[in-house]
């Protein structure tokens, strides 16, 4: 049917409060007509709408398998409730909208307005990291200092050592 939403006082008068309407619409402004006149006559639930497709399968044996082509669009289905008399449809939520603007943010997720102080860490990561730099740094000057001390030693020891100028 072209223009499904032409029908819909017939279609209130002939269902039963509780009765179901299903309309098979294939393009998007029908789609998008019809349900804004189920909703315009105050009579039906807030609709509910589905994308049909249809893709074939295969089936020779225990050979079971969707075929390689698909048809990607098929049509729409509406499916809404007839409501009581008197009896008003619930009225549908939105999500309520973000703010438009949000101020930049660093890696952190603190404000660039309000950089982090220097002198305090802001997480337990980076507490053990910086515990682990400071390690880090106190192993590799003893290892420095060590190496200096042995450097030192065999020039001291060899002019120590018998048969040197200072001996004879």
């Amino acid at each position: 049917m072209l223009t499904p939403w032409n029908t819909l006082d017939a279609v209130a008068t002939a269902l039963a409060p509780g009765g179901v309407v299903i309309a098979y619409v294939a393009t998007v402004p029908q789609l998008s007509r019809f349900v804004e006149a189920l909703r315009a006559t105050d009579c039906f639930s807030e609709p509910q709408s589905m994308e049909a497709m249809v893709r074939g399968w295969h089936v020779d044996g225990l050979a079971v398998r969707p075929d390689h082509r698909m048809i990607a669009h098929t049509g729409f289905l509406v499916i809404a409730r007839r409501m009581a008399p008197g009896v008003a449809p619930l009225e549908k939520k939105k999500r309520p909208q973000a703010p438009r603007h949000r101020p930049k943010t660093s890696m952190r997720g603190r404000s660039r307005k309000s950089p982090m102080k220097q002198s305090e860490p802001e997480s337990h990561r980076e507490r053990s990291c910086a515990a682990s730099c400071v390690r880090r740094e106190k192993r590799l000057n003893q290892e420095l200092s060590t190496l200096e001390a042995n450097h030192r030693e065999p020039a001291s020891q060899a002019s120590n050592t018998p048969g040197s100028k200072e001996d004879q």
